[in-house]
Parts: C-alpha cells; sequence; structure tokens
C-alpha cells in the first residue's frame, strides 16, 4: 500500500510541476500564446487569428472564436485568459450597444 501511494504522490508532483507549482520557490507563469493581426487596406480592415485555445502545453480547446462582434461594425481581437476576455467583450458589448441607442442614425461608424 505504501508504494501505491507514493507513486500517486509522484503523479501528482509531476502534474504539479507541470501545470507551474513548485514547492521550490514562485510557480512560473502561465503561457497563453495567441497569434492575432490586423491589416488595413484602402476598403477596410481585415481581421484574424488561430483559432487553439491552450495552457501551457495544454490545448484545452481546438476550435474557439478570438475575434468576436461588439456591434453592426466594431470587431476585437481577444488574447490572454479567454474567460477574462469573453467578459470584458460582453461588458463592451452592452454598453456600445446602449451608447448606439442614444446616437443619431448619421453618426453609427462606418
Amino acid at each position: 500500500v505504501a508504494g501505491v501511494v507514493e507513486q500517486k504522490d509522484d503523479e501528482i508532483d509531476d502534474l504539479m510541476q507541470y501545470m507551474g507549482y513548485s514547492d521550490n520557490g514562485p510557480a512560473k507563469g502561465i503561457q497563453t500564446g495567441t497569434t492575432i493581426m490586423a491589416m488595413k487596406f484602402k476598403d477596410g480592415v481585415v481581421l484574424g487569428a488561430d483559432s487553439r485555445t491552450s495552457t501551457g502545453g495544454y490545448v484545452a480547446n481546438r476550435v474557439s472564436r478570438k475575434v468576436t462582434r461588439l456591434h453592426d461594425r466594431i470587431f476585437v481581437c481577444r488574447s490572454g485568459s479567454a474567460a477574462d476576455t469573453q467578459f470584458l467583450s460582453s461588458k463592451v458589448k452592452y454598453f456600445l450597444n446602449a451608447h448606439a441607442n442614444d446616437l443619431p442614425l448619421d453618426r453609427l461608424p462606418k
């Protein structure tokens, strides 16, 4: 029984180290690398982003949308913590829609 418990402890320690936790000092940061881009041309803008959501070396979601529509002609490219950027985008979208209702129709973004 002691050998099984020690083996499980080692597996948990390995997993914790992989996730960035350490008994020997501060934990290393979590990698949330992403690729987003915007290109301007004569008649508009093109936005693009990769589709994977990752935490360190682990791909949490292979198909996620990182370009978010905030209003009819306003979009945002999101990177970083998915939960945080989704929350912030939803708040901005809410306030943009509320503000758009107060604007005259000739003042909408082009």
